[in-house]
């Protein structure tokens, strides 16, 4: 999932992970920062705030864009609020970027949002989850079909696009109790899920809707998640701890990033072609930005 405040690692390019250094903090524009997605063609990041309690229908959300110059320095907006114009976004969680486009869960509806050529944002479509109950992480698969996690439901959710029909609840006999982190496995058509309930990573096969395989973390309070490389994530606990885990046979290998306290991260996002981890906590309304040791000597 992408939640609250949002941490930001500059990663060498092996793909070396250890504990970083924190270089910044950003708190403008930011109330319970919920989750962040990446922009390929503006080369920005966009944040979902909450902004409140995480029920509450009160059309109180918005969503921050957050981009960084060629100098380091951090750029931070509110492009989309609840209440301005037509929108309407209550708690604003999940959110995905694709081709001009941001999907959103908020509560028990999907909000879709497209840019327009002057490149502001406008509400598009929204849509109705049925049988939903607390929407968390959305995320796309290969063939665009929309997947989100509902933590109070124990399901996920499947909307094929054009994104006007009824959504179809998958793997709600499955046993994935409180399901809330989500990221496809780029190699395939398959899904990691991250249990909040247990200390479960979850592979699941998104044509059969079966689980494949259950990996122990050894964590309790799992969150968000996001995929580093082949058999390899990175992600995020309420217990106020961000790693990179690499998957062995029925169990993890946990590298910690940080050593700063983060107050509840909730969601992680990894950059490939720029190196950069961001991590979103609950708490401290907040983007901390941190570097690899190694590219600070």
């Amino acid at each position: 999932m992408k939640l609250f405040l949002s941490v930001v690692v500059f990663l060498c390019a092996n793909l070396s992970f250890g504990f970083m250094n924190l270089k910044a903090r950003v708190t403008s524009h930011l109330s319970n920062p919920a989750s962040v997605t990446h922009s390929p063609e503006e080369n920005c990041f966009y944040i979902s705030n909450i902004n409140g309690n995480p029920k509450d229908r009160n059309n109180n959300g918005f969503i921050t864009r957050l981009s960084i110059d060629e100098k380091g320095k951090i750029h931070t907006e509110v492009v989309i609020k609840g209440g301005e114009s037509d929108i309407v976004l209550n708690a604003p969680k999940g959110i995905y970027y694709f081709r001009g486009q941001l999907f959103i869960a908020d509560i028990d509806t999907l909000r879709i949002f497209s840019q327009n050529k002057l490149g502001k944002w406008e509400a598009k479509r929204y849509v109705k989850i049925p049988n939903s109950q607390f929407l968390n992480d959305v995320a796309m698969d290969r063939q665009s079909v929309l997947w989100f996690t509902d933590s109070a439901a124990n399901c996920l959710f499947e909307l094929r696009p054009p994104y006007g029909k009824k959504p179809r609840r998958r793997f709600f006999n499955q046993k994935i109790a409180e399901p809330i982190g989500l990221e496809l496995d780029p190699s395939s058509d398959k899904m990691w899920v991250s249990s909040l309930a247990d200390d479960i990573i979850y592979n699941v096969d998104l044509k059969a809707h079966t689980i494949l395989k259950r990996y122990r973390t050894r964590v309790r309070g799992l969150a968000g998640l996001s995929s580093v490389e082949k058999n390899r994530v990175a992600i995020v606990d309420f217990n106020n701890k961000a790693y990179v885990a690499t998957f062995g046979v029925t169990e993890v290998v946990r590298e910690t990033i940080n050593r700063e306290i983060l107050e509840k991260p909730s969601s992680i996002l990894y950059e490939p072609i720029s190196g950069i981890i961001l991590v979103t906590e609950l708490k401290d309304n907040a983007v901390s930005i941190f570097m690899d040791e190694k590219e600070t000597k």
